[in-house]
């Protein structure tokens, strides 16, 4: 029947409203004629202990108790205060498939079956409690339904809510590896300095800072931790010192030990390096040494030799050069020396002649004082006579006078 004809062919208003009363009132009583049923809802958890994020086994069991045989599709387990699925099943039945009817869980007319449905238990929400309810998905056939293609109605029982504990921890293994289970919950271990969480418990690390080391050891992710040190360097209050080694000192085990060198070998850079010594050098303590020869010896085979010169030649930086001797020296053992007889003899004629050119000066100087003196005497008569004719020639002009 359509609600509209009815409340259309009705004059009054609250005789429509009656009619549409009435015809709920039938409906929901056939509803529930077709699909009443009861059902009880248990658990079972592992070793009778009901554990967060563990397994936990409900058994639904449904007893019909309409006038048809009851299918449903699914049943979902929900929590009470969100509505947020906690297990169930679902069957995949399709109306239009006639195989996909075995998927259903069907419980005849008049008896009860029960299905199972494993889930892990989430958090509890009402701690220790999970408070849920239950879902049922009953398949109708009816036309009023089919006609828009729904072939499922939802029945949800948010009134009745059963509960399960829902413990955080039984015992530690329940926790984390920094917790431990007190009274079922898990508290986060409060370790001390230097301690750290484990298994549950609280250990002690093998060192927090560089004291709780040895010597030649540091502290590294609380570790004690083997220094490596080069080989010129030793281990010291936990760090790595250079090594202060003499020249003629190696390194050995971190250490300093005397080089065990060669006599033709050196020291260089704590190691005994072979010599290279030049031709004018010998080896002497480790080291080149240069020869030191003479200015008439020269180098050969590593050692001194004699030069052998000429007899006018004289040795020089270590070679054989000819002699520059002057006019007054004369050679002698590789050597100009004076000539005394020679310097005698010329200082003897040298004398001489000092003395000659002496006389001569003397001489010369005689003759020209001499001249001058002539020279002075002739100047002296000639004035003499220019007097004598001027006073000539006065008496006569006196005598002529008279």
């Amino acid at each position: 029947m359509k609600l509209k004809g009815v409340c259309s062919s009705i004059v009054k208003k609250n005789k429509c409203l009656r009619y549409l009363f009435l015809y709920f009132t039938i409906f929901i009583l056939h509803l529930v004629l077709v699909f009443g049923f009861k059902y009880e809802v248990s658990y079972e958890c592992r070793n009778g202990v009901c554990v967060e994020g563990n397994y936990v086994k409900w058994n639904i069991s449904v007893f019909n108790i309409g006038e048809n045989k009851l299918e449903v599709k699914g049943i979902e387990l929900r929590d009470a205060f969100n509505g947020s699925r906690i297990a169930g099943f679902n069957a995949s039945y399709n109306p239009f498939n006639a195989s996909s009817e075995y998927d259903l869980f069907v419980v005849p007319w008049n008896q009860e079956r029960s299905k199972i449905i494993s889930g892990i238990l989430p958090k509890a929400n009402n701690y220790p409690y999970l408070l849920y309810y239950v879902c049922f998905y009953i398949f109708v056939n009816e036309p009023v339904y089919a006609k828009n293609n729904i072939y499922t109605t939802e029945h949800c029982y948010d009134e009745e809510v059963y509960s399960v504990p829902a413990f955080e921890c039984v015992s530690n293994y329940s926790c984390a590896n920094n917790e431990t289970c007190i009274d079922t919950r898990c508290i986060a271990l409060n370790c001390s300095y230097c301690e750290y969480p484990r298994m549950h418990k609280c250990f002690s690390y093998e060192c927090c800072d560089d004291s709780s080391c040895s010597f030649d050891e540091k502290c590294g992710n609380n570790v004690c931790v083997k220094l490596n040190c080069t080989i010129d360097e030793y281990a010291f209050n936990h760090t790595c010192i250079k090594l202060n080694c003499s020249y003629d000192e190696g390194f050995f085990n971190h250490t300093c030990v005397k080089l065990n060198c060669s006599y033709d070998e050196g020291f260089f850079n704590h190691t005994c390096i072979k010599l290279n010594c030049s031709y004018d050098e010998v080896v002497f303590n480790h080291s080149c040494v240069s020869l030191n020869c003479s200015d008439d010896e020269f180098v050969f085979n590593k050692s001194c030799k004699k030069l052998e010169c000429m007899f006018n030649e004289t040795p020089v930086n270590h070679t054989c050069q000819p002699l520059k001797c002057y006019f007054f020296q004369r050679i002698l053992n590789h050597r100009c020396v004076n000539n005394k007889p020679f310097i005698f003899r010329l200082a003897i004629e040298l004398i001489i002649l000092i003395f000659i050119i002496t006389l001569v000066l003397l001489d010369f100087r005689k003759y020209k004082i001499r001249k001058e003196e002539e020279k002075e005497a002739r100047n002296l008569g000639a004035k003499e006579e220019k007097k004598n004719e001027s006073s000539g020639k006065g008496e006569s002009k006196l005598n002529g006078k008279t």
